[in-house]
Parts: C-alpha cells; sequence; structure tokens
C-alpha cells in the first residue's frame, strides 16, 4: 500500500509541475503573451502589395495590412510607414482603420504619388489589441518596387500660326510665311 500511495503522490507532483512549466513558458511566448497580459498579440497575416511585388502604382496605390485580430488605431507609437532609400523621401500620408478595426490602410497625401522604379518598404510598429492592450512583439516590414509611370496622353495641337480655318487653305497668307503648330 506505501507504494501505491507514493505513486499517487508522484503522479500528482508531476501533473502539477508539467503544468506549472507549460504556462511559464506560454506566458513568456512573444505570441501567446507576457506575464502579466492575457490573450493574442496582434500580428499582421497579410499585406497588400504583397511582399515582393513589382510593377506597383505609384498614384493612388492600395497599401493596407491585415491583422489576426481588431488593434487600437495607429498613432503615436504605434504606426504604419512607407520608406525608400536616399535620395527617394519616405511617403506622406495618413492610416485609417476599418470598421472591424482589423485592416489598416496608408492613404498618400492628396496630390502626391510614390517615386517610380523604386522599392519601398513598409513597417508596422506598435500596433496594439483592441481586447487585451498587448502590444506587437516585433516590427513588421515588407517590400514592393513602383513601376514605370508612363505617359499615356496623346498629343494634341492646341494652336496653329497661320490660323486654321475650314475649310482650308486660310485665304490671305504669304507663300513665305513660317508655319507653326503648338
Amino acid at each position: 500500500m506505501n507504494i501505491l500511495k507514493s505513486y499517487r503522490r508522484s503522479r500528482v507532483w508531476l501533473t502539477v509541475l508539467a503544468v506549472s512549466a507549460l504556462a511559464t513558458a506560454c506566458a513568456r511566448d512573444p505570441i501567446l503573451g507576457a506575464p502579466g497580459i492575457t490573450g493574442v498579440r496582434p500580428i499582421v497575416v497579410a499585406e497588400t502589395p504583397a511582399n515582393g511585388a513589382t510593377g506597383v502604382v505609384t498614384t493612388s496605390p492600395l497599401i493596407n495590412v491585415t491583422f489576426n485580430e481588431p488593434v487600437a488605431p495607429l498613432s503615436g507609437n504605434a504606426s504604419l510607414t512607407l520608406t525608400c532609400a536616399s535620395p527617394c523621401v519616405a511617403a506622406a500620408g495618413t492610416v485609417t482603420l476599418d470598421p472591424t478595426s482589423t485592416i489598416a490602410t496608408f492613404v498618400l497625401t492628396p496630390g502626391t504619388s510614390l517615386a517610380t522604379l523604386t522599392q519601398y518598404t513598409g513597417t508596422v510598429t506598435g500596433a496594439r489589441s483592441l481586447a487585451t492592450g498587448a502590444a506587437m512583439a516585433a516590427p513588421f516590414t515588407w517590400q514592393f518596387t513602383t513601376a514605370a509611370t508612363t505617359d499615356t496622353t496623346r498629343p494634341q495641337v492646341s494652336s496653329t500660326f497661320p490660323a486654321t480655318t475650314l475649310p482650308g487653305p486660310t485665304p490671305g497668307v504669304p507663300s513665305n510665311t513660317a508655319i507653326t503648330a503648338t
């Protein structure tokens, strides 16, 4: 009987020890939480444009990140930024959250665009969970490259000298007059 009681006590202690070790490990895990903070930390689960994308439009591009859970507005220590190597200037804009607070969208300042044929780095830092207040464990970064902007405007003649008349030719113009078109 003493052996059986000793075995049962050992099993109880081993179970308590295993559960304590598991709880301690989870409390220190960067994704599952830290001591004093319960719940999941926000992480980015998708980005647009995709990491490594090329040919991204320079005017009004769709730039956003999707989180695994609702986050507080990205302001102060929390941000979504777009940077590029010098002499390029970092993109200026505002960040908004969708109604579910899971998609953050970067909108360029009106009248601005991204530089052509340039690699940009998107960085998300400090996003905080709405449910727990826990911040991202580490910044999230991704890169994409913009397209070469092509001018698709067709040329048009806006004026001529001498003035064009319909039907032509324009009467009274000397034959040695220089003809120009703008």
